[in-house]
């Protein structure tokens, strides 16, 4: 999955680095509601950082049963990157549980997405880039 790279340009013209932008991590309950996990944007520079975010839930997500989440993304566009399909077995998320969302890029021409990880407490879902759906936003 091929994301055409955010580059920043130095006043000389050349290249700096390639950031990415997380703008926003949604989780999705057995009723179909999305809840916001974290916003707003949190900036990745990939050449120095693994590009992902966690958190401890302080009663911000409502404790529940979770089968999907919702990843927005922007660097030269928005994306949005969601499973496919709802997960067969819901994560179960408590005031107090562990969030992560890590994902791996490959950087050369282009960025590619190649895994994204979703974490509640100690129960992951790996999903590879064939299990992931990206639309387009403008």
């Amino acid at each position: 999955m091929t994301f055409p790279g955010y580059a920043e340009t130095l006043p000389n013209g050349s290249l700096s680095r390639r950031v990415i932008t997380i703008k926003s991590v949604e989780l999705k309950n057995n009723a179909g509601e999305w809840f916001t996990v974290i916003e707003p944007d949190r900036r990745v520079e990939l050449a120095k950082e693994e590009p992902g975010l966690s958190f401890f839930n302080n009663g911000r997500v409502p404790e529940g049963a979770y089968v999907n989440f919702r990843l927005t993304l922007s660097g030269s566009g928005v994306r949005e990157i969601s499973a496919y399909r709802d997960f067969q077995k819901p994560l179960a998320l408590r005031k107090g549980s562990f969030v992560g969302v890590w994902f791996s890029l490959d950087v050369k021409e282009a960025i590619c997405l190649s895994k994204l990880s979703v974490v509640v407490d100690e129960d992951t879902r790996n999903l590879a880039a064939v299990d992931l759906h990206v639309q387009s936003k403008r």
